[in-house]
């Protein structure tokens, strides 16, 4: 993969606005995934309101959480060879650094920690809608 710095450049000018898009959508989900993840499960004797728990924490899942996990992922996948071919050809230094290369580093590490934290949340979900069954 090219790592000059103009075709770094541009791809960071053409991932940029993807990337904003994921964590404006990520922003927007989550207050409501955090919402149900800190809802009461209903008591065990409840089978109503039990399928309307579960109902809730598969639309958690599978329509809020999943497809952010789903873009995050495929952003490490489409940033991955950039930053394997970025760390071969970069050496360290604090003060001499090239910032283009740096903030590119920044970029797939935030984006790292977000998928990270999207499959945290896919594991709370599901182990809360297990707690359901049991």
């Amino acid at each position: 993969m090219d790592t000059s710095q103009d075709s770094l450049g541009k791809l960071i000018d053409f991932l940029s606005l993807f990337i904003v898009f994921s964590f404006v959508i990520f922003d927007l989900r989550y207050s409501q995934i955090a919402s149900d993840l800190d809802r009461e499960l209903p008591n065990k004797g409840l089978k109503k309101e039990i399928e309307i728990a579960e109902r809730r924490f598969n639309q958690a899942i599978w329509i809020k959480t999943f497809p952010l996990a789903l873009v995050f992922g495929l952003l490490i996948y489409l940033l991955l060879p950039s930053v394997v071919s970025i760390m071969k050809a970069s050496t360290f230094s604090i003060w001499d650094f090239d910032p283009i290369r740096t903030f590119f580093i920044f970029i797939f590490g935030f984006v790292v920690a977000f998928f990270i934290w999207s499959l945290w949340l896919l594991f709370k979900l599901f182990s809360r809608k297990k707690m359901l069954k049991t």
